[in-house]
């Protein structure tokens, strides 16, 4: 209107909020009809600056520093005789914004600590802003990415006590940043390492929850070969770990009710802990069942094996249904601190044993060395056959009374050129292994 604005200058507003209604940065240059003018809160500071160029917003004046009144309360008041006074209102020499305070508004704005504010009152702490300097800011990006390099370096440590201290640490960082960049004026941005720690939490948690649900049997409430593996009073300790194999395992669950399944392994389990009460009982992949014992000579190993064997001599009664049990024993008695390793020797030397001939098989101690070069067994035969390093010798059968040959024995021998003679019944059990 030219009757208001003659040859005042324009200026602009553009105010961008987020969902919860707050603006963290204004413009100082508005573009309107293909026109450049100073932004509103520019204009307030007699600051100036590039279009395009943004800068952040700092909410820590004291709302009650700046002066409101409403337009009513500026009017003449009548007084005596038809006279009228001004109102003692304080605004010579002073910067005075007029805004809209509609509260039916639906986009009003909010500042911290107050809802519901007059579209100007976000205008005036940006040009307090600017006027105080408070303009420098720590991007976000920065923010994340020392958060998420702290994460990084954490997850390569496996002190669980440095772990835990610096996932605290790390939170309590982001306050006292807040703060401190507070009283220097400072504008720091942290809703994305806020993001990524909610993120990081719930796969923590996520993991977390896996694990122990690993470590616990379902079924049977009982610990879990992962348990055993994660032990760290085993791997300290190192006592001989004995898993026993239950026979016809598959074939008795079939026959059951589903109901009784987890009543018949606790039966067994129940047997097991009769030598020995305290026993702590890990439940491996369907027949299979661990625990450890503090003994590592071979001959207490069996005598104590055996009388659990004798204790099976009677069968079980699971529900109304009597179940024969045939049980088996692996044991590994190796000084080795890795749990995980000696467990699946000790698994290993269950599934070779029979309840006739071998019902307890003590894991041969091997070398990581030996241990490689048996897994690739199968392949070096392949190649030992071909490079003639498999061959036939002949032992001669010899009539003793009259020193006459009458035959000859044709074995097989195999020399390898790194591990010279390999004995026969170890190769050739393999070759029968495979087919």
């Amino acid at each position: 209107m030219p009757q208001v604005s003659g040859d005042v200058p324009g200026v602009g507003s553009y105010r961008w909020q987020n969902y919860l209604g707050y603006t963290w940065a204004m413009p100082y240059v508005v573009t309107y009809r293909d026109e450049q003018v100073p932004s509103l809160p520019a204009s307030i500071a007699g600051v100036r600056g590039t279009s395009g160029d943004q800068f952040p917003i700092s909410y820590g004046f004291d709302l009650a520093s700046i002066p409101t009144y409403d337009f009513l309360d500026t009017l003449p008041e009548p007084g005596p005789m038809g006279t009228s006074h001004a109102p003692e209102i304080d605004v010579a020499g002073k910067t005075v914004v007029i805004g809209n305070t509609n509260r039916g508004d639906t986009n009003a704005p909010n500042i911290p600590g107050h809802i519901d504010v007059p579209a100007s009152m976000v205008a005036i702490y940006a040009a307090e802003t600017l006027m105080a300097g408070h303009t420098d800011m720590i991007s976000g990006m920065v923010v994340l990415l020392a958060v998420l390099s702290a994460l990084c370096l954490l997850g390569q440590s496996r002190r669980r006590w440095l772990r835990m201290t610096t996932y605290a640490a790390i939170p309590l960082a982001l306050a006292g940043a807040i703060y401190i960049s507070a009283l220097m004026g400072m504008k720091i941005s942290v809703s994305g390492a806020c993001a990524l720690l909610a993120f990081y939490g719930f796969l923590r948690a996520r993991a977390n929850w896996k694990s122990n649900f690993r470590l616990v049997d379902p079924d049977t409430g009982l610990p879990t070969f992962a348990a055993l593996e994660a032990d760290k009073t085993t791997s300290e300790t190192v006592p001989a770990i004995i898993v026993a194999k239950i026979h016809r395992f598959e074939e008795v669950r079939k026959t059951l009710p589903s109901e009784l399944h987890s009543e018949y392994l606790l039966r067994i389990i129940g047997r097991l802990k009769a030598a020995k009460d305290d026993v702590k009982i890990y439940v491996g992949p369907g027949h299979l069942i661990a625990w450890t014992f503090p003994e590592k000579e071979p001959a207490l190993i069996r005598e104590h094996l055996e009388g659990l064997r004798a204790l099976f001599s009677s069968p079980l009664l699971v529900g109304d249904n009597q179940v024969d049990v045939g049980i088996t024993f692996g044991v590994d008695i190796t000084p080795s601190p890795n749990v995980t390793k000696r467990l699946a020797a000790a698994v290993e030397a269950a599934e070779s044993t029979t309840e006739t001939y071998e019902p307890i098989e003590i894991a041969e101690m091997a070398s990581d060395e030996d241990l490689i070069w048996n897994i690739s067994l199968q392949a070096r035969i392949d190649a030992a056959l071909a490079n003639g390093e498999i061959y036939l010798i002949y032992q001669p059968k010899i009539l003793v009374q009259t020193g006459e040959i009458v035959g000859v024995e044709a074995l097989v021998r195999w020399r390898d050129p790194v591990k010279g003679l390999i004995p026969p019944d170890h190769f050739i059990r393999q070759c029968e292994n495979a087919g």
